[in-house]
């Protein structure tokens, strides 16, 4: 959803998990075609696959939405970038979402309006730090 939104945003973005799954989660593309957009055809990745294909240093936000009940199993974002002396501009985020995984539409849709929340405090220059629900990394 994440990815849907800010791409909806014109933000150029790439998401990924922990693991790649079997695919994008079908509640996940219901919601979002409510807002009209479309996820269907996108693809679940791994953040190691990610890594693969893209430089993380180029990136200005490194962003994880995991909630503090999954900490322990989130990817270092900081580790992601080598050498922050080389790329300050990278700034990893952490917005304290629930994982809506096996729960009902509501929560996803809860969950989708605080991402494109969050998303547009990112582009208006509001962060979301001030939001209780984000920590700087």
């Amino acid at each position: 959803m994440a990815e849907g939104l800010a791409r909806s945003l014109d933000i150029e973005a790439h998401s990924a998990g922990i693991r790649a799954g079997a695919g994008v989660n079908g509640d996940a593309v219901k919601v979002m075609r409510e807002i009209e957009i479309d996820i269907s055809d996108y693809r679940s990745k791994s953040i190691d696959q990610l890594a693969e294909q893209m430089n993380f240093e180029t990136f200005n936000f490194i962003i994880s939405l995991c909630s503090a009940d999954a900490q322990d199993v989130c990817p270092n974002k900081n580790a992601l970038v080598s050498d922050s002396e080389n790329s300050p501009q990278v700034v990893p985020l952490n917005w304290n979402l629930e994982d809506p995984k096996g729960k009902s539409l509501e929560v996803y849709r809860r969950v989708r309006d605080e991402i494109k929340a969050n998303l547009a405090g990112l582009i208006h220059g509001t962060s979301p730090l001030n939001n209780s629900s984000a920590t700087k990394c």
